[in-house]
């Protein structure tokens, strides 16, 4: 997982430690084990138009997978398990990949693709789900079939309108404008809950030794002062989100 310093702070994640996390786009959320922290390279600045980071890998084992062919193309499969949603310009909705037809089409990256044929693998596999950052579509294999993470639904029209550039026109802006303030302000909501946790944890600490206390409370009042800021700042983006929704409908 890629996160933020002030989320570290405000979750108190240390290695060996466990921490509660809610990834509520893929439907996963609970006690987790802190493995390892290091610094991370990514520059969200740097990424090219249309594209997104990739902020969490999570992994799922002994899950049951089908092989989807489009277009006639054995040499490009889809593995993909049943409740994993894809979109169907056939029925215009997210379908679970377990339902979709034989001759159903789907939309790519490209355009669309026909679903040709679809076998279940006879073993049990190992697979993976993406968090992707303000996002909760994103399209796989060669072919780009736009998939759907499952945890989260998202609103057939405003599906379509936010994930094919496309398809934006000044006509549908605002309505998509407002489903994205409203979802930023779902995942600031959550940070700023996090964030206050984190104030608790910090004001409650103590030091264990002698050594320890040299310095300690100073050293916990800039912890304190800089996940304070960071809550103000989030709680200024939230208010003035807010506003603009109201002005948006």
């Amino acid at each position: 997982m890629i996160r933020p310093l002030w989320w570290l702070q405000g979750t108190g994640a240390a290695v060996g430690g466990s921490i509660d996390i809610g990834l509520h786009e893929i439907g996963l959320s609970g006690e987790a084990t802190v493995l390892a922290i290091g610094p991370c390279d990514v520059d969200s600045r740097e990424t090219r138009p249309g594209m997104s980071i990739v902020t969490g890998t999570i992994r799922h084992r002994h899950a049951t997978v089908w092989d989807l062919t489009f277009d006639g193309r054995t040499e490009e499969t889809l593995g993909v398990t049943a409740n994993h949603p894809l979109y169907s310009e056939t029925r215009h909705a997210w379908i679970p990949a377990g339902d979709l037809q034989l001759d159903e089409v789907v939309r790519t990256l490209n355009g669309h693709s026909t679903l040709t044929a679809r076998t279940q693998r006879p073993t049990r596999e190992t697979v993976f789900n993406l968090e992707v950052h303000r996002s909760h579509a994103y399209h796989v294999s060669g072919l780009g079939v736009l998939a759907h993470n499952t945890g989260l639904p998202c609103p057939t029209g405003q599906a379509e309108q936010r994930f094919h550039p496309l398809l934006t026109t000044k006509a549908n802006f605002s309505q998509q404008r407002i489903v994205e303030l409203f979802e930023r302000n779902k995942w600031l909501e959550r940070r700023i809950n996090s964030a206050r946790k984190g104030l608790e944890n910090i004001r409650g600490e103590m030091p264990t030794n002698a050594i320890d206390a040299i310095g300690h409370d100073k050293i916990k009042s800039i912890r304190l002062d800089q996940l304070k800021d960071a809550i103000e700042s989030m709680e200024k983006e939230l208010f003035r989100n807010k506003d603009r929704i109201d002005e948006l409908l």
